[in-house]
C-alpha cells in the first residue's frame, strides 16, 4: 500500500501520492476558496500532514483519494472561515 511506504519515509511514495492526487486536491480547494494561491497552500498543508501522519488514514473507511478530498475540502472551508469580513469572498 502506498501509505505504508510513506510511513517508512519513502520519498518516492510521497511523490507518487503527489502525482496521483495533487490535481484533484487543488481542484477541490480552488472550488471552495476561489483563490489559486490559497488553494495551493491548502493542498500543500494536507500533503505535509500526510507526510507527517500517514497513519491517520483508515483504509476501512474509504479510498485514499476520497479521504484526501474530504481533508482538503475541510481545510479549505476552515480557510474561508478565517478570512476577515473585509476579504473578498
Amino acid at each position: 500500500m502506498l501509505l505504508q511506504r510513506v510511513k517508512g519515509r519513502d520519498q518516492n511514495a510521497m511523490a507518487e501520492v503527489f502525482d496521483r492526487y495533487s490535481g484533484m486536491m487543488y481542484s477541490v480547494a480552488l472550488r471552495v476558496l476561489n483563490d489559486p494561491a490559497q488553494a495551493d497552500d491548502v493542498m500543500q498543508e494536507v500533503l505535509f500532514q500526510v507526510w507527517q501522519k500517514p497513519a491517520s488514514f483508515a483504509p476501512e473507511r474509504g479510498s485514499l483519494g476520497a479521504w484526501l478530498a474530504v481533508i482538503v475540502r475541510n481545510r479549505a472551508i476552515d480557510a474561508v472561515r478565517r478570512r476577515k469580513p473585509s476579504d473578498p469572498v
